[in-house]
């Protein structure tokens, strides 16, 4: 009886090694294979597109001007623009994003707080969405919607 009991676990145990070895062999792979993907992380720099999540405060800074931006809010709205009678009704799918922006002067002490809205529709008929700051110019280039989480994609550019 011993013997049974034995020979399953060792057989168990071998099995959960042995697959445990080919689960860190194909996720190591380099590139896109088995369609991996890799997200490679860059320090925010201006002029350069950068994307900002909804579950974190994306920071930039220069020698003057320390930059931070944050969604503050999202709301997806969706539904029909008719009746369902009309057949000629139309689904929609929109996001309105609340965006907050902070510079702060670090020579100057000084602190300029900017609040903004945004939505996917106006991004969509546009191609992009510009926010004039004093120094500086935020343009919105995109945005990905999902309901635990957004992000938006920018570029951040100094005035000359």
């Amino acid at each position: 009886m011993k013997k049974t009991v034995i020979f399953p676990i060792v057989f168990f145990i071998s099995y959960s090694i042995s697959s445990q070895e080919f689960m860190k062999k194909s996720q190591s792979k380099e590139g896109l294979q088995n369609n991996n993907k890799y997200l490679i992380i860059e320090q925010a720099k201006f002029g350069k597109a950068l994307t900002l999540s909804s579950d974190e405060i994306l920071t930039i800074s220069n020698k003057d001007d320390l930059i931070e931006i944050e969604i503050t809010d999202y709301i997806h709205e969706w539904g029909y623009d008719a009746p369902p009678e009309d057949p000629n009704r139309n689904y929609f799918s929109d996001v309105q994003y609340a965006l907050k922006v902070k510079v702060e002067n670090v020579m100057k002490a000084e602190n300029v707080v900017k609040n903004f809205w945004v939505s996917s529709s106006e991004l969509e008929s546009k191609g992009s969405f510009s926010i004039d700051l004093a120094s500086y110019n935020v343009l919105i280039l995109s945005d990905r919607f999902g309901h635990k989480s957004s992000l938006i994609e920018m570029i951040i550019d100094e005035k000359k």
